[in-house]
């Protein structure tokens, strides 16, 4: 698996029961990236406790849509889940930490230390790129307009990007979303130097 490139980013998403990380961790999906970011792998994780008992409150599901009854059905056990999850990230960082990649990552990071990944500043950079905080700076530089709340939705706006907001607060939409405002924010830098 790690043979193919030379492996530098995991860019990811996650959706979850609220925003206090004792709330359930539902899904993960993301991509392992190279310095061009192309896509090498993907991973697409959905997550139920082993105990059958969630943690989740009405605001975090109103935001994400995520129905629990059908959530369940195809969710493997979280104990299942963690052991996927390390094996893969361990076949990705054999020869070096990966850097996570996100909108607003250290949530994510957050959450996936808590739930999946307790040693996770084994394989991963404790150095993050955060679209949010790009966007940010790209409007401080004058490169894209001021915005509201640097949402990711209001990102792709600002960059053309179109967005159907049904799809939003998925984390396999979200994660692409990202990944398409990453790549359009590095072709204006890179437009912005010549």
């Amino acid at each position: 698996m790690a043979t193919i490139d030379n492996p530098k980013y995991f860019l990811f998403d996650t959706e979850t029961g609220g925003i206090r990380k004792e709330m359930s961790l539902l899904t993960l999906y993301g991509h392992i990236l190279d310095d061009n970011l192309n896509i090498l792998d993907t991973i697409d994780l959905k997550i139920k406790p082993d105990d059958g008992v969630y943690h989740v409150n009405a605001q975090g599901l109103e935001i994400n849509k995520i129905n629990i009854v059908e959530h369940d059905r195809i969710a493997k056990p979280l104990s299942e889940v963690k052991t996927r999850f390390k094996n893969y990230i361990c076949g990705w960082s054999l020869n070096q930490k990966l850097t996570p990649i996100g909108h607003n990552v250290r949530f994510d990071v957050k959450f996936v230390k808590t739930h999946l990944l307790e040693d996770w500043d084994r394989y991963f950079d404790r150095r993050h790129i955060d679209t949010a905080s790009i966007g940010k700076f790209l409007a401080l530089s004058g490169i894209v307009p001021k915005l509201k709340t640097y949402s990711l939705s209001e990102m792709a706006q600002a960059l053309m990007i179109d967005v159907n907001e049904d799809s939003r607060h998925e984390a396999r939409f979200d994660a692409d979303l990202t990944l398409n405002v990453l790549r359009n924010m590095t072709q204006l830098i890179k437009g912005s130097n010549k």
